[in-house]
């Protein structure tokens, strides 16, 4: 495995911090108090988080930010030929805090689920084991030497820590597990209590009935008492929290505040133009000019539409229902008094005429004889006979007379006939017919003046619409014809123009109103002292934190006064109870206690039996089976670090170590210094081998040359970056700047890194 990239985002005294470690050889450089303990603890981190809580547990403390109490970064690493991304959170808060992990495949995004921790997933070791393998600090290879060199190998393998001393931890569990329990089971502390339990539940078992009640009552009181005050402080929490929400909501609406008024200063632009682009006169519409001019077209319309009707109907009123000659005839006959007059007329006429023609016969029926008579009187010699021829005279001069009357008479009939188109027979049937068509015409002409009264109304009021009209257009219109359809026109472009109006008019009533009121409420606070006093992000404030902190603080506050009441009326009953029952109690917590730790202990007794029996069979396999292979390869290991010097490396029987050099064994106290530094690491290379196969952790080495002098440093720094380029990662951290000009010195690749 080997780390590609470390991101701390929060970790202890580091922040936003990243660093990009080769392959191979790595010297990461910094001061004291430059963070070079928190970048190694963060690895850990990392790969097996903080696990349960406890109180020794000094690497959470070291670790939470010191500013934002959280533990927060990724690394990216590569492992078995594939690239990962390891995301990891803790959250400081509540009895244990919150952890978060994510781990990720780069190659094809799929993310790792595993019920290990991730550093076992990796490296298939607990966080043990990589600390007492991976992990060489300062002055540790200074304690190869003889049996120390037995008691760290093996304590390494059984116990996952070189430091512990198995073989004292054998000697002191045998003796501890004495103490527990004798040999004969009739003694030891085991033994002993179990008679206390014995006598202690006799007598819980008599107070136990009676006090039942106040027992339950009393683990009711804890109970609300505790939840009372987790209660009370997560309201404290949110009391704060509300607080500071508060501020940044006035915050948010003093920024709101600023941004309505920009707003309608917009909208008031806006207006301004909307009627500057829209109004061609000094006159400023309104709804009801708008519904006035409305009513005004749709007059005109109606009105030029009734003047349109009104002539059509004239124009059909004007065409001809009757005889106009005849109906002349008839006219003429009304001013004769009509056809009654006229035939009345004709018949005293014709009466006269007939009249006539009597006295006519008479008188030459008496003509005849006054003739006969006259003559022959004259014959007869008698003088009548003259006055006779003078009376025929006369007669004659009459029927002259009489004749030309019947003339006269018989032409003035026919010249009224005529003057009616007919002869005298048909004359009354004419005079009918002309009384008929007179009376047509009158009906006609009677049709006609009152359409052409219709249309003379009709055409006022269109004249009465079109003024009205003209001064409507005129107010909003430079230059109009008054037509229906310029009105029409006109009533669209100031409907929208009122309605666009109207709408920014009240949408800046409202923003005005919005301001007014927020002004009215903001004009208690500075925007700047709020700001200033503010001890949380204002990005991290949102209405859904602020809207769910303020429901929360709601309910806390209700089951606090809740659990108030609660807990007074449980400590009411309780005292109650007590004054009159036997309180057992003490009896009850004297047997837990007593039950708890002989559970306890026994437990431990288990598990003291258990461990030194695993710590033998260890040690067992340690001397027969792994120690040898270890050997092995630390030798081979050794070869390589000395130039093929020292060939092998070997340990006896108790685990000394000694080094074969020239086909002659050296035991381990009568090599320098600097040849024990490479024989403890060559060791510790040997165990990674028998501990990681293939996929070996990054050895990380903390001030390990700071006890060396430069040639053994720099002989330890070539065998690493030896290593280094066969695959192991390696990251040396010093405060020292010697590790970097060592290997500058001596050609060797690696990466410098400064914290």
């Amino acid at each position: 495995m080997r780390i590609k990239e470390i991101n701390i985002l929060e970790f202890g005294c580091l922040k936003n911090k990243v660093i990009k470690p080769d392959c191979g050889m790595n010297v990461i450089y910094g001061e004291n108090e430059s963070g070079k303990s928190t970048v190694m603890l963060f690895i850990k981190f990392i790969l097996y988080g903080f696990g349960r809580k406890g109180a020794s547990n000094s690497d959470r403390e070291r670790s939470i930010s010191w500013s934002g109490h959280i533990a927060a970064g990724s690394m990216t690493l590569e492992h078995g030929g594939r690239e990962y991304r390891i995301e990891r959170r803790y959250t400081e808060g509540g009895r244990s805090g919150s952890e978060k992990l994510r781990a990720v495949c780069l190659d094809d995004g799929s993310e790792i689920a595993t019920d290990k921790s991730i550093g076992e997933y990796f490296l298939g070791v607990p966080k043990e084991v990589l600390e007492s393998s991976a992990y060489v600090g300062q002055m540790r290879a200074t304690q190869l030497d003889g049996e120390k060199t037995a008691a760290s190998i093996r304590n390494m393998l059984t116990s996952a820590d070189e430091s512990v001393d198995t073989a004292k931890i054998l000697k002191g569990l045998d003796s501890v597990r004495v103490e527990y329990l004798h040999k004969n089971k009739n003694g030891g502390s085991l033994y002993e209590d179990e008679q206390r339990i014995s006598a202690t539940r006799q007598r819980l078992e008599k107070a136990k009935d009676a006090s039942f009640l106040l027992e339950e009552q009393l683990q009711k009181l804890e109970r609300a008492k505790n939840e009372y005050t987790m209660v009370k402080r997560e309201l404290e929490e949110k009391d704060a929290l509300v607080s500071e929400m508060n501020k940044v909501n006035l915050l948010v609406r003093f920024n709101k505040l600023e941004e309505t008024r920009k707003e309608k200063e917009a909208l008031t632009a806006k207006k301004e133009k909307l009627a500057s682009d829209t109004l061609k006169t000094e006159f400023f519409p309104d709804r009801n000019h708008v519904a006035e001019l409305r009513l005004c077209a749709r007059a005109f319309g109606d009105a030029q539409k009734e003047v349109e009707e009104r002539k059509g109907t004239l124009s059909a009123k004007a065409e001809s229902g009757y005889d106009s000659e005849l109906a002349d005839l008839g006219e003429r006959l009304e001013q004769s008094g009509g056809a009654e007059s006229v035939l009345s007329d004709v018949e005293g006429k014709k009466k006269k005429s007939r009249l006539h023609s009597g006295v006519i016969a008479a008188v030459w029926v008496a003509q005849g004889a006054l003739s006969t008579a006259a003559a022959a009187l004259m014959l007869l010699g008698y003088a009548w006979g003259a006055a006779l021829f003078a009376f025929l005279a006369l007669a004659i001069i009459l029927t002259v007379r009489a004749v030309n009357i019947k003339r006269k008479l018989r032409a003035e009939i026919f010249d009224i006939a005529a003057q009616y188109g007919v002869v005298t027979d048909g004359l009354g049937e004419r005079l009918a017919q002309c009384t008929n068509e007179l009376a047509k015409k009158k009906e006609q002409l009677s049709h006609i003046a009152v359409a052409r009264a219709e249309l003379s109304a009709a055409e006022r009021a269109y004249l009465s619409c079109e003024n009205n009209l003209t001064q409507l257009l005129a107010r909003t219109l430079p230059s109009f014809e008054p037509t229906y359809l310029a009105a029409q026109n006109e009533v669209k472009r100031l409907e929208g123009f009122v309605a666009a109006y109207e709408d920014t008019v009240r949408e800046e009533e409202a923003l005005l109103r919005v301001i007014k009121n927020e002004e009215a409420v903001l004009s208690s606070y500075n925007a700047d002292e709020l700001r200033n006093s503010l001890s949380v992000d204002v990005n991290d404030i949102t209405p859904a934190a602020v809207s769910e902190a303020q429901r929360v603080r709601g309910f806390l506050a209700a089951k606090k006064a809740s659990l108030e009441q609660r807990v007074m009326s449980l400590g009411n009953s309780v005292a109650e109870l007590r004054a009159n029952s036997t309180d057992p109690l003490a009896i009850a917590d004297e047997l837990a206690e007593l039950e708890g730790r002989l559970s306890r202990d026994r437990e431990f007794y288990d598990a003291l039996t258990m461990a030194m029996e695993s710590i033998e069979q260890a040690g067992q396999i340690m001397s027969g089976s792994v120690m040898p292979s270890v050997s092995k390869r630390a030798g081979e290991i050794m070869s390589r670090i000395s130039n093929d010097k020292y060939t092998a490396l070997r340990t006896t029987g108790t685990l000394g170590v000694s080094l074969d050099s020239e086909g002659f064994g050296v035991k381990s106290e009568y090599l320098s210094g600097g040849t024990r530094d490479a024989a403890y690491l060559a060791l510790r290379l040997a165990l990674f081998d028998r501990i990681y196969g293939e996929e070996r952790p990054p050895l990380i080495l903390d001030e390990a040359f700071c006890q060396l002098d430069g040639e053994r440093a720099a002989s330890l720094l070539q065998m690493l970056c030896e290593l280094s380029r066969d695959g192991i990662q390696c990251l040396c951290f010093t405060s020292h700047k010697r590790e970097a000009e060592i290997c500058g010195r001596i050609g060797a690749e690696y990466k410098e890194i400064r914290l």
